[in-house]
């Protein structure tokens, strides 16, 4: 899945300007590249989106990666990572009911739970929250995706398996 969501286009080396101009944009480090490349990742995107809504929005959340935004080259997220975390960032909404959380807070949690390095204190302060609340809510939110993501998990894992051992059966 990580190679899947990191496909990039470019085959080969870049030529020298694009070594040069890459030393300014964050690398995604890996990924598939190439036809054979395309193929692979079009299969387990394909995979990717037999899922359950919540499930591969899970799926997308974790393993896809932000890339260098166009105009300054910081990194940003693709439309469909940020569609998956305004999915989860809506679904967290009937783990914290009764709590009136706000839906920056929501978007923030989920954004931690799968990679986005924040503080606690920071998130509280944007948000306009106390930091309890933060830290609570981060318990309560962490545990419905924990949850989340197994079930999307152990999904892919007999989706894949299943693609395996249709093609390593003899026809």
């Amino acid at each position: 899945l990580t190679f899947a969501f990191s496909y990039h286009q470019r085959q080969g080396k870049p030529n020298m300007l694009g070594t040069m101009s890459e030393k300014e944009r964050p690398r995604n480090g890996r990924g598939l590249t190439g036809t054979d490349g395309a193929a692979q990742a079009g299969m387990i995107r394909r995979e990717v989106e037999q899922l359950k809504p919540l499930q591969r929005a899970v799926i997308v959340a974790k393993f896809s990666r932000p890339v260098a935004c166009p105009h300054c080259s910081s990194p940003a997220d693709t439309q469909e990572r940020k569609e998956a975390i305004e999915a989860l960032a809506h679904h967290t909404l009937d783990v914290l009911k009764g709590e009136r959380p706000n839906l920056a807070l929501r978007r923030g949690l989920v954004r931690s739970q799968f990679g986005a390095r924040m503080r606690m204190q920071d998130l509280a302060k944007e948000c306009g929250v106390h930091q309890n609340t933060v830290t609570n809510h981060a318990k309560k939110v962490h545990d419905r995706l924990k949850e989340l993501e197994r079930a999307a998990l152990m999904r892919r894992d007999e989706t894949l398996a299943g693609i395996v051992s249709d093609e390593l059966l003899p026809a």
